[in-house]
């Protein structure tokens, strides 16, 4: 992309005059590059969905979130963290309100899912008794801090916590020597 004009000014006042100017334009929706974004939305659905359906061993993301989904309604908080379980979470697990969805962010710390999942029990508690809260957590980061869950039972918070074991952080272990330890063999 080439810039045609050069812009210079304060960006509030130039963001206003910029938008003064197209005032009532918008991409016609007939465009091409809607059609392409459309055709790649659709095929992303096709293959998050083909991997929800599929069952083998070891069971992947996409098909340990599929029977979560269904629980999540308009009123769920959802706090997610760990690396594969936090990023494929956030495809998986829908949220439908503002701020029903916490989790360590592109470049966060694992161990802060369950102390967002208590500090938003407490404010459900509060101000929202109706919804609920689920804490999805990836195995190596419920490591971090999961003895938070004696917090959690101790007060009585409103929480159902989901561990996903994927044997570590990102992919856990290679498809063979998984095998090798569900025969009984010797890991090598």
């Amino acid at each position: 992309y080439k810039q045609q004009l050069p812009s210079k000014g304060i960006f509030r006042a130039t963001v206003q005059a910029m938008s003064k100017c197209i005032s009532g334009w918008s991409f016609p929706s007939s465009a091409p590059w809607w059609q392409t974004l459309r055709d790649k939305k659709d095929l992303n659905v096709k293959a998050t969905q083909a991997l929800a359906d599929d069952p083998s061993e070891p069971l992947n993301y996409y098909a340990a979130f599929k029977p979560i989904v269904p629980f999540i309604t308009k009123d769920t908080y959802v706090v997610s963290e760990g690396a594969n379980t936090m990023d494929i979470g956030r495809t998986m697990l829908p949220n439908f309100l503002p701020r029903h969805r916490l989790d360590a962010g592109t470049f966060g710390t694992m161990g802060l899912g369950p102390g967002f999942a208590i500090a938003t029990a407490l404010y459900v508690k509060r101000f929202d008794p109706g919804a609920k809260v689920v804490c999805v957590e990836g195995d190596s980061a419920f490591g971090f801090s999961g003895m938070e869950m004696e917090t959690i039972v101790r007060y009585k918070l409103p929480i159902v916590t989901v561990i996903i074991n994927n044997n570590g952080i990102y992919s856990g272990f290679e498809s063979e020597l998984y095998k090798d330890i569900l025969e009984g063999e010797e890991p090598s």
